[in-house]
């Protein structure tokens, strides 16, 4: 039976010790499966013996049993009654003491909490069990395959890993034209192209009064390619998709988002005008999300978890240079 174990995270020096080499009680180490390393042990009965009566002396005291006064009743009549209960709590001390020892002795990177297994336990016999470590994988990644974004500011979340293994799927997704349907549906692969034509913006005057004004924009065309509703282009423009069909021209008036279009700090774009143009339309077949898809995006990934785990490497690297680059701006501007 596999139990999880909680691995305490009391200081060192308020631990007790019972094992002085962890090499000592190590049978075997093995790599049963991928990001999992499982462990052998061998705890001699005198440990368990010495580490038994050191528990029973730490209750002794506060022990109450009958025909004694509290505290008073001999060591013997308290392993009697005790010893079953303190017999499992050192088990437990002990495995958890093998546990943070292997994990600093063999520099496990843990993913998860480690489970044991008890294969035997028996009073005055020594203490035999297994633990499964769960690791992180290890894999060796070129960060140039891959266009990865790079996130500046918070922790690097599950749904940024999500994003870009979204992205590795379109991009070895098979292209089709729609079956049955012209029009453009949310996840339809698009090409064509857009102008700005107009912006309308919001400003102070000379006299700090706010006024709006329209701006006539004089951009060239540009090619685009889009993943409706995930794509590159600004969300007014990905929704005034749906529904269209190749071949369309049209304009569409929106409000951009806040970090849409770069703008002057005491300026406010109320709205955007642009010109869209449908070339191509296609459906798109993405691969699915499959253990035996993983080495197909990345040859080194032989899991699913692995190519996760990757991806999150490449973020917090991509995130750590760009940090890295901001610190030596600073540096450099001083």
């Amino acid at each position: 039976m596999l139990l999880k174990v909680k691995v305490s995270k009391t200081k060192k020096e308020n631990i007790v010790s019972f094992i002085k080499d962890i090499d000592e009680v190590i049978l075997n180490v093995s790599d049963p499966e991928q990001c999992v390393k499982k462990v052998s042990y061998q705890i001699p009965s005198a440990v368990l013996e010495e580490a038994l009566d050191k528990a029973l002396r730490r209750i002794q005291p506060s022990v109450e049993i009958k025909g004694f006064r509290k505290g008073k009743a001999p060591l013997e009549i308290v392993r009697k009654n005790y010893g079953a209960k303190a017999h499992r709590e050192v088990i437990q001390e002990v495995v958890q003491e093998a546990v943070r020892k292997t994990i600093e002795k063999l520099n496990l990177d843990i993913l998860n909490r480690p489970e044991f297994n008890i294969v035997s336990a028996k009073e005055k016999e020594d203490l035999l069990f297994e633990v499964n470590y769960f690791v992180k994988p290890d894999i060796k990644v070129n960060y140039d395959l891959f266009e990865i974004p790079v996130k500046e500011e918070g922790e690097i979340t599950d749904k940024d890993v999500d994003d870009v293994i979204w992205s590795f799927r379109v991009a070895q997704a098979t292209k089709k034209k729609p079956a049955l349907r012209e029009d453009i549906r949310e996840g339809d692969y698009v090409k064509g192209k857009i102008r700005a034509e107009k912006a309308w913006i919001v400003s102070k005057n000379e006299g700090g009064k706010k006024e709006e004004k329209e701006l006539a924009l004089t951009n060239q065309w540009k090619e685009f390619e889009t993943v409706v509703g995930r794509g590159p282009l600004m969300k007014g423009i990905e929704n005034a998709l749906i529904g269209k069909k190749a071949g369309d021209k049209f304009q569409v008036k929106f409000q951009p988002e806040k970090d849409d279009i770069a703008h002057k700090e005491d300026e406010e774009i109320k709205q955007l005008l642009y010109s869209v143009e449908v070339e191509q339309v296609f459906e798109l077949e993405l691969p699915e999300l499959t253990d035996d898809w993983a080495p197909k995006v990345m040859p080194t990934a032989k899991s699913l978890l692995d190519l996760r785990m990757a991806v999150r490497d490449m973020l917090e690297a991509k995130k750590k240079e760009a940090e890295e680059d901001v610190l030596m701006s600073i540096i450099a501007n001083q």
